[in-house]
């Protein structure tokens, strides 16, 4: 056996370089570099601005500040809100446990949303609620269950919170909010699978002594119909016509044939009597005052039945 290698260095090291390059793209025949893509793999949709989704978020975030502010009696300062694609599956990872989480409707978009609330949030308006001054000791983030007094505060909160909501949308898309489950472990939460895709609006609110987040989550393909709606496209008063298409359109459909019918008589018999029917007997049968021409069972014309030039005729 020979001693030479197969190989030289400058070929496995040819060999080495093109594995790696090929772990991030491939190339064709000519040498071009191709992208590969998984068909299979869920993607997010990448909606870019949505112009009138943003505008909600943000008259929603005004009418909240100001509800806030009347219930506790405060200066509230709630942040712009940012928009986040995600799976609910990547929702769960970021939520803590405690999270106040609402599970609603704001039909008629379809699907569920939620509402969340974080801990650090619900501690800090529960406190100012009651006039306290919170401290980073006085509690902890725990994994438990939100108090019954935390609990009334976090449902008065939601009531407004559902007000602002509807009004914020009311001019674009009318919604309806109904409040169908809480919870405060998000992990229980089973009305999504991982893979659904969600749309998070993400509100920083702040006052002094607390400050937390509202999450507001709706669902993708809930949105889906109102996309253009939510992008600025859809408002136009009605469908756009081409007159140039119109005319090709009635000109094609004025064209087409259409198979017509009329029944001249019917009559009815015992199946006995047909049986013992032979050629050239005769069936006697009422004829009607008008008959109807039906075209595909639908009529479109009455008339009286004639005869003219060895045919029947239908004339109105």
């Amino acid at each position: 056996m020979s001693d030479k290698p197969v190989l030289s260095q400058d070929e496995i090291d040819a060999l080495l370089s093109n594995s790696d390059d090929d772990t991030a793209n491939d190339t064709d025949e000519g040498g071009r570099i191709v992208k590969v893509y998984d068909l299979t793999a869920k993607s997010l949709p990448r909606h870019g601005r949505l112009p009138v989704l943003e505008m909600i978020a943000e008259r929603f975030s005004r009418a909240l500040r100001k509800s806030l502010q009347t219930l506790f009696r405060y200066p509230v300062e709630i942040g712009a809100a940012g928009q986040q694609s995600l799976t609910f599956g990547e929702l769960n990872n970021q939520l803590q446990v405690p999270t106040s989480v609402s599970v609603t409707t704001l039909l008629p978009i379809q699907g569920h949303s939620l509402v969340c609330l974080d801990a650090p949030l619900v501690y800090g308006l529960v406190d100012r609620y009651f006039g306290g001054q919170i401290t980073d000791t006085e509690h902890s983030l725990t994994a438990r269950d939100f108090t019954p007094t935390e609990k009334r505060v976090i449902g008065r909160v939601r009531e407004l919170l559902a007000v602002d909501l509807c009004a914020a949308w009311q001019d674009v898309l009318p919604v309806s909010y109904a409040l169908v489950a809480e919870e405060s472990n998000p992990h229980l939460v089973n009305v999504f699978s991982q893979d659904d895709e969600m749309l998070m609006l993400s509100y920083p609110i702040s006052f002094d002594g607390g400050a937390g987040q509202l999450q507001i989550v709706l669902p993708h393909a809930g949105l889906e119909p109102y996309l253009n709606k939510l992008g600025g496209l859809g408002r136009t008063d009605g469908p756009s016509e081409d007159p140039s298409w119109q005319q090709t359109i009635e000109a094609q459909l004025l064209d087409s044939s259409v198979p017509l019918r009329c029944c001249v008589a019917t009559a009815e018999v015992r199946l006995q009597d047909l049986l013992d029917m032979s050629p050239g007997d005769v069936l006697k049968v009422e004829m009607p005052q008008r008959h109807q021409l039906l075209a595909q069972d639908v009529p479109v014309f009455s008339g009286t039945m004639q005869e003219q030039a060895g045919k029947l005729v239908l004339q109105g």
